[in-house]
């Protein structure tokens, strides 16, 4: 088991991967007709299927005009609405989502994660105004499951050198040795939430973050009282 759960953290940090990704190539086309928010929300269930644990995402981009908050408030705000979907018997990951991948009666919850463009190096309101182009657009992820793990992405852009960095405070290494999909990649584990602050952040973002990784926990465990 402790070998499967590492390969579905795994999958976590290389779903939030490409969700970032793609979050800042959206972010970057429609920054000017219409931009979307600096942060995207995801939510993980896993099924069993062919001898392993196989991730199941939705997720949750929002419009600026729509969310323009900071990172913690946005998690409260979608808190409550997700409240208010399961007081009328709703699924908040159908209903509070614009794409998901299909769940089967197997599938369980997992956790929570988000997508940034606010990254320990700057905003995204700095990045739209200094960046050439999409190579030059770092981003962050964060994740909380519901085995205790938490977890820090930064993906770098082209003047981080393009690093890619996770911090998490459970095991990654699928095969002694061998990070799973990370190899080449910078990872460390750290023994509790208050390690993943530490480093070169500011104050502000320290806080933020903070705040933003207790909110998401009780995200977390608002939708994972609600399903299997």
């Amino acid at each position: 088991m402790r070998i499967a759960w590492a390969d579905l953290r795994s999958q976590v940090v290389a779903r939030l991967r490409w969700m970032n990704t793609h979050h800042a190539q959206h972010a970057w086309d429609q920054r000017v007709r219409d931009p979307l928010a600096a942060h995207a929300l995801a939510f993980f269930a896993y099924e069993p299927a062919a001898g392993r644990f196989e991730l199941r995402t939705a997720t949750r981009l929002f419009l600026h005009g729509d969310a323009p908050y900071v990172l913690p408030r946005l998690v409260h705000e979608f808190t409550g609405q997700a409240i208010r979907c399961q007081q009328r018997r709703q699924d908040p990951m159908v209903t509070l989502t614009d794409r998901r991948d299909p769940l089967s009666p197997q599938a369980r919850f997992l956790g929570v994660g988000v997508s940034s463009l606010d990254t320990r190096w700057q905003s995204w309101e700095v990045t739209q105004r200094t960046a050439a182009g999409i190579v030059d657009i770092p981003g962050r992820c964060v994740a909380v499951l519901n085995d205790g793990t938490t977890m820090v992405i930064d993906r770098g852009g082209r003047k981080q050198y393009d690093r890619f960095t996770v911090a998490s405070t459970a095991e990654l290494e699928v095969d002694p040795g061998i990070v799973g999909w990370f190899r080449g990649f910078d990872w460390r584990r750290v023994p509790d939430v208050a390690a993943l602050l530490g480093g070169p952040l500011s104050e502000v973002d320290r806080r933020d973050l903070g705040d933003a990784l207790s909110l998401l926990a009780n995200l977390a465990r608002v939708l994972g009282a609600d399903r299997p």
